[in-house]
This record gives C-alpha cells, structure tokens and sequence, in this order.
C-alpha cells in the first residue's frame, strides 16, 4: 500500500448527515410534517425509515406513494420534504461530539466544506 502525502492534500470534505450532525430523526420528521399539513394519511416510523436507509427522498416518496396508492407528483413532495429539512435543521441540529474541535483544527491548514 503507498503512503499518503499529506503535503499535496489541500481540503477536505465531509458529508453532513451521520459525519457532522446525526440528521436521521430531522429526516423523518420532515417526512411526517410534510405528510401531515398536505393531509396525506401517510405517516413514515422508524422502521419504514430503516428500511429506505441510503435512498434520496424522491425514491423513498414515490415508493410511499406506491405502497399508499396515492396519485400525486412525488417529485412535489420530495422538494416539500427537503424543505422543510432545511428549517429543521437550522433550529434543531447540534454538531456531533468532536466535531467543532476537529473542522477548527483542520481549517489552521486545510479548505474544509461539505457535500451531502
């Protein structure tokens, strides 16, 4: 196995969800709000979320709506979902344990940013 360089490595990037925050119960929550104020007798536990672990919110709400027989644009509801996720988050998430010690750190020699 060869060596890493550390010299030539000049940022680092992180996934947010489970990396920086553990966002798992904002996602599902956001689910449900969306599902609850568009009057959708759809209510996502913690065992459908399980079970679409890994996929985007589009695939999980077109199968939702499969299972459900619901007749609505999937693609509307993903972008509601993700939506309201994002005011979720804001007010909500808190920075994983280590987190704020480490990107303070990092930043002193290296560009940081996240992709989710």
């Amino acid at each position: 196995m060869a060596a890493i360089n550390l010299t030539r490595i000049k940022a680092v990037v992180f996934d947010m969800d489970g990396v920086l925050i553990d966002s798992e119960k904002f996602h599902r929550q956001s689910y449900n709000d969306v599902f609850k104020k568009q009057k959708l007798n759809i209510r996502l536990s913690d065992e459908d979320f399980k079970r679409f672990f890994g996929r985007g919110a589009k695939q999980i709400i077109f199968q939702l709506f499969k299972e459900n027989s619901i007749k609505e644009d999937p693609i509307k509801y993903a972008n509601l979902k993700d939506k309201r996720f994002r005011e979720v988050i804001k007010k909500c998430a808190k920075p994983l344990p280590g987190v704020v010690e480490l990107m303070k750190e990092l930043s002193k020699e290296y560009r940081l940013c996240v992709a989710s």
